[in-house]
């Protein structure tokens, strides 16, 4: 495989990747603090400004673990083998129908889990891409 022959998947991912943050941010803050900035609580400015903050912090020190529980508990990479080309690609399929469904929702007013939409990107993905197979069908339960 050529060093740079993908690159442009990844310039691709990326843009869609900023406007899925965006989506999926507007759209969790705007849930967030609905009630405290109609209410006079607090400013339009001043819920941005914690918002600013909250969302760094989330992004920074929580989302890993996100991260983590798609590559080792929901798929297993093992079973994909050396198609890194096709995971490239149905990763940017993935950022893009999250990034659509979070900006058309967040359009309409509607409420959206931000974790739930990149995970079942993520699952339909694999299981269009490989096989059922691939997706870790186990629950063990919430404790």
């Amino acid at each position: 495989m050529e060093e740079h022959k993908y690159s442009f998947i990844f310039f691709i991912v990326l843009v869609f990747s900023f406007a899925d943050v965006y989506g999926m941010y507007a759209n969790d803050d705007a849930s967030s603090f609905a009630t405290s900035v109609t209410s006079d609580t607090l400013s339009l400015k001043q819920a941005v400004f914690i918002s600013v903050f909250a969302e760094f912090i989330e992004a920074f020190f929580l989302d890993s673990k996100i991260l983590l529980t798609i590559r080792g508990d929901i798929i297993d990479i093992s079973r994909i083998g050396h198609q890194s080309e096709l995971l490239m690609l149905k990763m940017t399929t993935s950022a893009i129908g999250s990034t659509s469904w979070a900006i058309f929702s967040t359009l309409r007013g509607w409420f959206v889990s931000s974790t739930h939409l990149i995970i079942d990107t993520v699952v339909g993905m694999v299981i269009s891409a490989f096989d059922g197979n691939t997706t870790k069908w186990r629950f063990n339960g919430f404790a």
